[in-house]
């Protein structure tokens, strides 16, 4: 990698424009997003409207996939690409060999790198797209000594975890993924001394070592076939994501947490929530299992044959039916997509070991951009000495969030997770008598309608501003009436004993609101909507 070339690229992107913001600036909200949908012609009848800037030869050549003129960027910069592979030269012509998309953060720029247009060989690295997007927006983010991004791809990963990391480990079985996310990294300006490369299946590559933070976005398309790299895993049914994330709680450090995206099968007869949870049963590490969305196995495997740009027709149906005989071989109806966290505990004896049948020696030769089993930054031995612990046992959350308006971002995992961990602690004795109060922001909403010609009133539902409910990243939460009033009384007094006096005042056996109470207070401390301050 030549870094000095890569330098002065960055630096000319940057001054010629070359942004998320300086491109939707150019083209207009709705061409920039048609390009999303790969519609290219409408940035091109922008472009067509004045004569060409640096900018507009760089949206054609790395946005639309244009050759442009010999002379249509400054002879160095046009060394500097075709040194970095971005680019190849004749007589009149500058072709570009690879995609470059501007990306970042509100207060950086950055670049990914990343093959041209769709997949046609098995080592095609994809661009930024929506699983990537989703994987960088739940991340849980906070200062780390070592991150691991498994399965890196274009680097998209690499860029986030680099802002609040010491050390980022990228590991991927496509050479050609650890050659892009390279590029991706100097282009963005991320300095070289804290990014290993790693090539190698899974967890091979980084043997027995723990990570503050694991994400992944791995190959995890159910497929019957190993056609792509980047999306076709190659083990059978949904082991591959099982893999995953049994993988990264064994290389939890104490505390460590994990961001994991998957499919899982839902299979005949069983609940698929029973099937992933078992993912991480005894791992010792807390999880929080969500179901984005899920997919009949017919409109699974046209959408990933689609993908392929598999043709129409007799091929389109073969493939079809090759894909359907395994998930029937399966018992196969559905197919769900969503994410795992976990969360390891604080004691380091408590996570689980990695499995050494999983985990070869790592090569002895690491290559330059290895820093070796040696590197302080990549191996602490005080963090894996196991010790006693009195935590909880592990708690598993598992949701399906597939109607929520939006998804977290990694602050409110953040503080999910925290919730999760404080509403695990309690035990219905200890909840009762709590002395639990709404936090600011915490919304009460009640809705009236009509049934058998009368009005009736639906159960309230308790929220918080831009978190719960309206513009949230979740529904807000039914309720028992008597608990909204019980919430409103006196804070200074048990929660219990609020509740016994507001079905009092209901003529009501308390016990019988105390179930779904108990529930719903559960479900309030993990969503931050009540406190105990």
């Amino acid at each position: 990698m030549n870094r000095e070339a890569a330098a002065r690229v960055r630096t000319f992107l940057l001054d010629s424009g070359f942004t998320a913001d300086g491109v939707l600036a150019r083209v207009g909200a709705e061409a920039f997003a048609a390009l999303g949908r790969d519609l290219a012609v409408p940035i091109r009848r922008v472009l067509d409207l004045s004569p060409p800037t640096a900018l507009d030869r760089l949206i054609e050549a790395f946005l639309l996939a244009d050759p442009i003129p010999v002379d249509a960027l400054p002879a160095q910069v046009l060394d500097d690409l075709e040194a970095l592979g971005m680019v190849r030269r004749d007589v009149d012509t500058v072709t570009p060999v690879v995609e470059v998309h501007p990306y970042g953060e509100p207060d950086t720029d950055w670049f990914i790198v990343s093959d041209i247009g769709a997949p046609t060989t098995p080592d095609h690295v994809l661009g930024l797209g929506g699983a990537s997007l989703t994987l960088a927006r739940i991340t849980p983010r906070r200062d780390v000594a070592r991150t691991m991004d498994l399965g890196c791809g274009a680097g998209v990963q690499v860029l986030h975890a680099a802002r609040h990391s010491d050390a980022v480990v990228a590991t991927d079985t496509n050479p050609r993924a650890l050659e892009l996310t390279a590029l991706s990294a100097a282009l963005s300006g991320i300095p070289t001394g804290g990014l290993v490369l790693r090539e190698g299946s899974l967890f091979d590559p980084v043997a027995d070592q723990r990570f503050d933070l694991v994400v992944s976005n791995p190959p995890f398309v159910i497929s019957p076939s190993h056609r792509f790299t980047y999306r076709d895993g190659g083990l059978a049914g949904d082991e591959l994501s099982r893999s995953v994330v049994r993988g990264a709680a064994a290389h939890l450090a104490p505390g460590g947490m994990a961001a994991v995206l998957g499919n899982w099968m839902h299979v005949e007869g069983e609940d698929w929530r029973e099937r992933v949870s078992s993912w991480v049963s005894g791992t010792g590490a807390d999880a929080w299992i969500v179901e984005r969305d899920s997919q009949p196995v017919a409109d699974y495997a046209a959408t990933w044959l689609r993908d392929a740009h598999v043709a129409e027709g007799p091929e389109f149906d073969a493939a079809m039916g090759e894909w359907l005989d395994a998930f029937a071989a399966e018992g196969c109806t559905e197919v769900g997509f969503g994410w795992i966290v976990l969360v390891a505990p604080d004691q380091p004896g408590e996570a689980a070991r990695p499995d050494p049948a999983r985990s070869d020696p790592r090569p002895s030769d690491p290559g330059p951009s290895d820093p070796g089993p040696s590197d302080p930054a990549l191996s602490d031995p005080a963090r894996s000495d196991p010790g006693p612990s009195d935590r909880h046992p592990p708690w598993v959350l598992v949701e399906d969030l597939a109607h929520c308006e939006r998804l977290p971002h990694g602050d409110e995992v953040l503080v999910f997770l925290k919730g999760c961990a404080v509403a695990e602690r309690f035990t219905a004795p200890s909840l009762l008598a709590a002395r639990f109060q709404l936090s600011d922001g915490a919304t009460i909403t009640t809705t009236t309608q009509m049934a058998a010609g009368s009005l009736a009133n639906s159960p309230p539902r308790l929220g918080l501003a831009g978190v719960v409910g309206a513009g949230g990243w979740r529904p807000a939460i039914p309720v028992p009436p008597e608990l909204v009033v019980a919430l409103l009384e006196d804070p200074d007094v048990a929660i219990g004993d609020r509740l016994d006096a507001a079905a009092d005042a209901e003529g009501l056996d308390p016990l019988d609101i105390l179930g779904p109470a108990l529930m719903g207070l559960r479900e309030l401390v993990r969503m931050g909507i009540v406190r105990t301050e």
